[in-house]
């Protein structure tokens, strides 16, 4: 899926032209300081979901090693 980000910070922006799970499709200079970028996540990016707990995932791990 296509995503859309207007980045106004040189370490963000350099971090999605060098990051390798994003590929950029385009790039728009919308003023000086501010660059729009057109990316999209590599196949092998697994999103992290909303509704992990990693208080519950350590009880459980835990629990299991007993």
């Amino acid at each position: 899926m296509l995503q859309v980000e207007l980045v106004k910070d040189p370490e963000r922006y350099f971090k999605l032209l060098t990051y390798q799970c994003t590929q950029v499709k385009n790039i728009q200079f919308v003023k000086d300081e501010c660059v729009e970028v057109y990316y999209t996540r590599g196949e092998g990016f697994v999103p992290a979901s909303e509704k992990t707990n990693v208080v519950i995932d350590t009880f459980n791990t835990a629990q299991a090693c007993l």
